[in-house]
């Protein structure tokens, strides 16, 4: 999968099986051929079934999102991350932004790197620009001695933003 490895398991973490066990099913129900992946159209039927309803233009963002080979399917791991973003947009944001850096967060330390902090806000669909990122990260308190981002404040000087 085109996916980095890290991925499919930052994604099941942030969801409750439930949840996981939901899209499999919507997944492998719009699966119409049994080939393990869905088009766009069966996406759209699968989003549905699960309650969203998104726009054309919605449906095409989500999708080239995560079809970065542009092979026009995508298989359950990148259903599952497109669904995590979209679960994860639609709750708290503050709570979304921890909960994607507690993730990260494998020593439990408050602290990650600056690349672990782009990564999380990468995978709940936010880009920032390398002078953007900058700008955040230059305040007073919010690295430790080995450069790493306290990412609670992190996240309350994005909310303040």
């Amino acid at each position: 999968t085109k996916l980095s490895p890290v991925l499919p398991g930052l994604m099941a973490d942030a969801l409750a099986a439930e949840q996981i066990d939901d899209f499999r099913e919507a997944f492998m129900n719009f699966d119409h051929d049994n080939d393990k992946h869905i088009n766009i159209h069966e996406l759209a039927c699968a989003m549905r079934a699960i309650g969203r309803d998104p726009s054309d233009a919605e449906l095409q963002d989500m999708f080239r999102g995560v079809d970065l080979e542009f092979t026009g399917l995508i298989d359950f791991p990148e259903f599952l991350c497109l669904n995590t973003r979209c679960t994860l947009r639609f709750s708290d944001p503050k709570e979304s932004f921890l909960e994607a850096f507690k993730i990260i967060d494998k020593d439990c330390t408050g602290f990650i790197s600056r690349s672990e902090i782009i990564q999380g806000l990468h995978e709940l669909g936010l880009e920032f620009e390398d002078e953007e990122m900058d700008e955040v990260l230059q305040g007073e308190g919010l690295s430790d001695d080995l450069g790493r981002v306290n990412y609670e404040e992190f996240v309350n000087i994005l909310m303040t933003k």
